[in-house]
């Protein structure tokens, strides 16, 4: 199957959460991982040498990994956090040089709103719908298709997956796979 705009679903990334638990619940899906070619793998910051010496691949983690991992803390029914913080902090991580991934849990329209501000200072931004809607994910692509930022969408199932990828001819640029 082919995609509009970039081309096949070859082009598409794929990461796994492997960034709860302990290492021993996350080594089977660490392998399987690895095994299976992903690009990315989310991983807690003690694991990051336990993957490497399976064989490695590119880790996101919040501390250590290949990509910074920035994870922003949205709570049900607590305000956003600050934006214009936020958003020195991602800059401030982007001048170590390193990439930076976003994550960001959409709980409504502000939250979509603040991933979108978010995704034009950041390299990746990761999204995480607490009740997976298209919509959001719509906005999101058109609102940073002029930015160098490639979308991650969080998906359960490959219903999911395949939703993400299709949505809006050019789709996510990747799925996360919990």
């Amino acid at each position: 199957e082919t995609y509009s705009s970039r081309g096949n679903m070859k082009d598409k990334l794929v990461w796994i959460k492997a960034d709860e638990g302990d290492w021993e619940d996350v080594k089977p899906v660490v392998i399987k991982a690895l095994e299976a070619g992903a690009d990315c793998i989310l991983a807690r910051p003690e694991h990051i040498e336990r993957i490497r010496e399976l064989g490695g691949g590119t880790i996101a983690s919040t501390n250590g990994g290949d990509i910074v991992l920035y994870p922003v803390d949205t709570m049900p029914d607590a305000p956003p956090p600050d934006k214009d913080s936020l958003i020195a902090d991602i800059e401030a991580l982007k001048s170590t040089g390193r990439e930076v991934a976003v994550e960001v849990v959409i709980r409504g329209k502000t939250y979509e709103l603040l991933a979108a501000q978010l995704g034009e200072h950041c390299d990746f931004l990761v999204i995480i719908s607490t009740d997976w809607r298209v919509i959001p994910l719509e906005n999101l692509i058109a609102s940073l298709q002029d930015y160098d930022v490639r979308i991650i969408a969080g998906v359960k199932d490959s219903s999911e997956a395949k939703l993400a990828l299709e949505t809006m001819e050019h789709g996510a640029d990747g799925v996360l796979l919990s």
